[in-house]
């Protein structure tokens, strides 16, 4: 039953996810449709607009997993799936450093403590 339950979170998740990512890009993409400055940024949006599909597909995919698998509720797996791609963008060479969760004292290693 999980799965079905899985699959039905991820389908709901991944509309409302495509909607709100979505939503203000074509909104841009209108905007710059029929100004003939804008033009050159056309094909930035098309590969922006591609990115943010698979985007939200991850995002639904995860926050379906955290809410049926691990028995999250809402608020708690949308923040669980903030903190995964959270931590997946840390890999990336520019951006990384900035999403890399930060260095507390409490769990720095000084060495041996025994002596």
């Amino acid at each position: 039953m999980n799965g079905i339950n899985f699959l039905a979170c991820r389908i709901f998740l991944g509309a409302i996810f495509l909607f709100v990512l979505l939503l203000p890009f074509i909104v841009l993409f209108h905007f710059f449709e029929n100004n003939e400055t804008f033009k050159s940024i056309r094909p930035v949006f098309t590969v922006l607009g591609l990115l943010l599909i698979f985007a939200a597909g991850w995002l639904a995919h995860r926050t379906a997993h955290h809410l049926t698998f691990e028995n999250r509720n809402l608020y708690n797996a949308l923040r669980f799936t903030v903190w995964d791609a959270r931590m997946h963008l840390a890999f990336l060479p520019v951006i990384g450093k900035w999403l890399a969760p930060p260095n507390s004292e409490k769990d720095r290693d000084d060495g041996d403590m025994s002596s």
